[in-house]
């Protein structure tokens, strides 16, 4: 299985993800189901926009050997083998010269009941007279694939690819997993029948996908949502960042901005710590003996009730030495090009994080050899001195970046004085992208936040994001430990006001939930980003 290609870019190719095509929508009409009106509309706007559509070979091409294609290019893709596809969105194909590829589940060819299906003559007529490629989309299609076993899921792929080779006379290198559910049983079992690409439904940019076998693709009702989206993140061009960690005595210091107040540990040097299970920040430097510490890294699993320490994108601390990688489905597309904090031997590295390239220990050797700790961030908020707008850190970062809560960073100052703040109060992302810059950062990243938000010097708690009387943070599973020397003025606030006009921040509307929900999980223990399609149930959808 070929990599995707360091090369290939970030985020010039959306690949659309289609179904049933229809003259008209009607009360019987599937969720997936797209209208012929609605299909034009997508090719129109990427014809005005300069946008180029390519076919399933040059997108192979382009995300394996980082072959250039233009920005805004295209791939349209339809799942299930719908008459519809030939009645309605043939023509229209036609008319604008545009290639697709249709996904054929091949137990149901030519099946006239329910949401009819093309025939294998039909199917040969599509790549004799037009530009249509036909993959596979397995050939049961089940609800879950997973639920197959392992040899299961190799059969039924095996007969896919075999039934296409044997009805349309050649064979084909390309798949969509049903519905879109896959495992390791099934990535092994994809590339044990050839398969050399392979399609999911979680969205994002090609170039942005987890492996060449977990391709990213955005369902139609989406396509405009996103093409806003990869027109902000092609403008964001985020640098590898490294330097020395300077030696500097901890201390306290302060800064306001908009009338919100930050509170911030500089100096120290840095140590992070995964824990078998989750605690508080308080309790990790108990075990540890540092001198002060804040919460760490975005976690899998963001129930209060959950004690799991899986970390979303890979993760080595201090603590364990090991390096453990992003799992499958938490090493989502969406993760791509946030901060990548790496450190150790005295240096640090932050790196637009890659996840077919970056989930390995030696590929991130590469950014700093010998290194001792890293794990993934949730957003950059400074690159190069300047703060980020609310518009970019939204781009690249969790779709909850910009919503009022306490908010938790790291940064460095250019002499590399490690910057360790937090919010007093709610407040945006974009707020405090403002006081690292305030605290004196030339680049700063966002940690863990709202309820998770904890920043501790000795044994007072400078910050936190109030969940319980008793535990003023919510436990985590990773925290950044600091060591060093305490300086004798440590709780002397330095304070740093911020030359922006104060503007207050808008705080949110009192909560309306009965008492017993009011410790419910904050969101931003996970992150999320941009829009999902639907949850499918039991349709013919996928």
């Amino acid at each position: 299985m070929k990599p995707i290609s360091t090369q290939s870019g970030a985020g010039d190719v959306m690949v659309v993800m289609l179904h049933d095509v229809i003259k008209e929508r009607t009360r019987k009409s599937e969720w997936f189901d797209c209208t012929e009106a609605n299909l034009r509309a997508i090719i129109e706007w990427v014809v005005i926009n300069d946008g180029k559509f390519l076919t399933m070979d040059e997108l192979y091409e382009h995300l394996t050997e980082g072959k250039p294609v233009p920005p805004k290019s295209v791939v349209l893709t339809f799942d299930d083998n719908y008459q519809g596809v030939y009645d309605w969105a043939v023509p229209v194909m036609d008319e604008y010269q545009v290639p697709f590829t249709v996904f054929v589940h091949t137990d149901y060819v030519g099946q006239t009941t329910g949401h009819p299906k093309m025939t294998w003559d039909e199917l040969k007529e599509l790549v004799k007279d037009h530009r249509a490629t036909v993959a596979s989309h397995t050939a049961s299609h089940p609800d879950d694939f997973t639920k197959l076993t392992g040899p299961e899921q190799l059969a039924d792929l095996q007969k896919a690819f075999d039934s296409i080779e044997a009805n349309m006379g050649f064979k084909t290198p390309y798949l969509a997993y049903a519905n879109g559910k896959y495992d390791h049983d099934t990535l092994n079992a994809a590339e044990a029948t050839g398969c050399r690409m392979a399609f999911i439904m979680e969205s994002g940019a090609a170039e942005e996908s987890a492996s060449i076998l977990e391709v990213a693709r955005v369902p139609f009702h989406k396509f405009f949502d996103y093409w806003d989206v990869m027109e902000a993140q092609r403008s964001l061009q985020f640098p590898v960042v490294s330097g020395s960690l300077a030696s500097a005595d901890i201390r306290e210091e302060e800064a306001t901005v908009r009338r919100e107040r930050f509170v911030a540990i500089t100096g120290g040097e840095p140590k992070s710590v995964l824990g078998s299970h989750r605690k508080t920040v308080p309790e990790f430097m108990r075990e540890t003996g540092a001198q002060a510490g804040v919460n760490g890294g975005f976690f899998a699993l963001a129930a209060v009730a959950a004690d799991d320490n899986q970390m979303m994108g890979p993760c080595k601390t201090a603590n364990t030495g090991v390096f453990t990688p992003s799992k499958p489905e938490y090493n989502v597309s969406r993760l791509r090009r946030r901060p990548l904090v790496v450190w150790g031997r005295g240096r640090f590295v932050l790196a637009p994080y890659s996840p077919g390239e970056h989930n390995r220990e030696d590929a991130v050797e590469k950014l700093l050899p010998g290194f001792t700790d890293c794990f993934l961030a949730g957003a950059w908020l400074v690159v190069d001195g300047q703060p980020l707008t609310g518009d970019q850190i939204l781009a690249h970062g969790a779709q909850d970046a910009e919503d009022p809560r306490r908010r938790a960073f790291l940064g460095f100052r250019a002499d590399g004085t490690l910057v360790c703040g937090a919010s007093l109060g709610s407040v945006p992302s974009s707020v405090a992208a403002k006081a690292a810059i305030a605290l004196g950062c030339r680049t700063a990243i966002l940690l863990d936040s709202g309820f998770s938000t904890s920043l501790v010097l000795g044994n007072e708690v400078l910050a936190s994001g109030h969940s319980t009387k008793t535990k003023p943070s919510r436990p985590v599973p990773h925290a950044i430990m600091i060591v060093g020397t305490v300086s004798a003025d440590a709780h002397r606030p330095v304070v740093a006001d911020s030359p922006e006009p104060e503007v207050p921040v808008r705080e949110p509307k009192p909560s309306t939930r009965r008492k017993s929900e009011a410790a419910a999980p904050d969101p931003a223990g996970q992150p999320s980003l941009p829009p999902t399609p639907p949850t499918e149930g039991k349709t013919t959808g996928g």
